[in-house]
């Protein structure tokens, strides 16, 4: 019954939106400026509803044409901003939609307004553009041909107290450094909005000017991490991975595993803050996967290329106690990269140190997660781990291997034997039963 009530009560919204919508179409297409502006208007609301906007409906009933018109009326501030709304509206849909409206040169329309002496047409001006720039690669290309930096951080300069236009500006540049690949005139471009990412890096963190401003320093380090290092900005991101909110974090963390992937000097440039380290451990816990699969990515880097730092990863007393606890409910691409951790902690460390992780941190319960896994090739990853552990047991001081004795205490012998029965890495099973002395 609630269902019957609540689809009807869906229907009957409909029929009302479609019911105002085609007396406003109407009233736009009048000649008639008071009915006019009421009919924009109450288009530019229908669609600004959260759900179930008819976007469809609007670009089908072929008003796109006049309200192109109104972009024009430079007479009429407020039939240029609701005209507008109403583009930015259509523009936050289908890339259909964005063509559409495109195809009217509704994008050279609104880059006119950006001179307009009216400042709330600006900006939502700005909003459309922000709306386009962020579709797809042709429409952020379209936008740097058409000169949309300058105008932009014109209009910086020149409202610098308006925080809503400066949030929409920098919304813009970090949507136009996504383009791929970033060279060239698109990249000179980008290198004059350098001093407005900076200062809008000083934001607070809670300022979406900040967050718009972290968002694009992320994706220009993936082409260009020699001018983000030099924004002297890693004291700012190491800070960053402490917030709050998740993107931030995200963000922060894919800026800083891009440093570290650079060369030697980059990488010290991240390892040399001392509370980098210590933060991206303590977030091996945290409750979003993508962020974990950074911190797990940034590890790898770091034990692949760097052994001082990996000295404080193996003897870190919570990491594989949390690393351990993390990995059940990893996907298996997450699952592989905890397998090149543990490789890599065995690889760095020394015999002595890969017996305290076995005693003391909890490494065995890692490995038994990895033998446990339902696929294949995981097994076989948890099997030559296993593998380089008991070998190393190999060069302890006493001449005794005491990894027969942990991999029975630890549950790794049971299931060692029966991967034996396994095609493909029953031998590799085999091989390390034999060396702990079982035949």
């Amino acid at each position: 019954m609630a269902l019957t009530t609540n689809l009807s009560e869906g229907f009957k919204k409909y029929n009302l939106l479609s019911d105002d919508l085609n007396s406003s179409i109407k009233m736009v297409n009048s000649d008639n400026r008071a009915l006019q502006f009421e009919g924009i208007t109450n288009i530019r609301k229908i669609l600004s509803v959260e759900t179930g906007a008819p976007t469809k409906e609007v670009v089908e009933s072929g008003i796109i044409g006049r309200i192109m018109e109104f972009l024009s009326w430079n007479d009429e501030p407020m039939f240029q901003m609701e005209s507008t709304w109403i583009l930015t509206n259509i523009c936050a849909g289908t890339t259909e939609n964005v063509e559409y409206v495109f195809g009217y040169g509704a994008l050279d329309k609104i880059i006119d307004l950006l001179n307009s002496p009216a400042e709330n047409v600006i900006e939502q001006a700005t909003w459309a553009i922000g709306n386009i720039s962020g579709d797809t690669e042709n429409f952020k290309t379209v936008c740097f041909d058409k000169g949309i930096m300058d105008k932009l951080l014109e209009l910086d300069e020149k409202f610098p107290e308006n925080k809503q236009l400066k949030k929409n500006i920098v919304w813009i540049i970090s949507n136009l450094v996504q383009l791929v690949p970033l060279a060239g005139f698109e990249w000179e471009e980008i290198l004059k909005s350098f001093p407005l990412i900076k200062t809008s890096l000083l934001q607070e963190e809670t300022n979406e000017i900040f967050t718009h401003a972290l968002k694009s320093v992320a994706y220009i380090a993936d082409s260009h991490l020699e001018e983000v290092v030099a924004l002297d900005c890693i004291p700012l991101l190491v800070k960053s991975i402490k917030s709050d909110v998740a993107n931030i974090i995200q963000h922060s963390l894919k800026t800083l595993r891009n440093i570290i992937n650079g060369n030697d000097i980059q990488l010290q440039s991240v390892l040399s803050n001392g509370e980098f380290l210590p933060q991206v451990l303590n977030l091996v816990l945290h409750g979003n996967q993508s962020i974990r699969k950074e911190v797990f990515l940034i590890i790898n880097q770091i034990l692949k290329r760097e052994n001082e730092n990996s000295v404080l990863i193996i003897e870190n007393e919570n990491f594989m106690k949390n690393l351990r606890k993390s990995m059940g409910n990893e996907p298996r691409e997450v699952v592989e990269n905890i397998y090149e951790i543990l490789d890599g902690l065995v690889t760095r460390a020394s015999p002595e140190q890969i017996l305290r992780m076995v005693t003391e941190l909890n490494y065995m319960g890692c490995l038994a997660v990895l033998l446990d896994h339902e696929e294949l090739h995981i097994k076989q990853l948890g099997l030559e781990i296993t593998l380089k552990v008991v070998n190393s047991g190999n060069e302890l001081p006493d001449d005794y291997n005491p990894y027969a004795l942990y991999l029975e205490e630890g549950g790794l012998i049971e299931k060692i034997i029966l991967l034996t029965s396994y095609p493909d890495i029953g031998d590799l099973a085999a091989i390390i039963l034999t060396l702990v002395g079982i035949n």
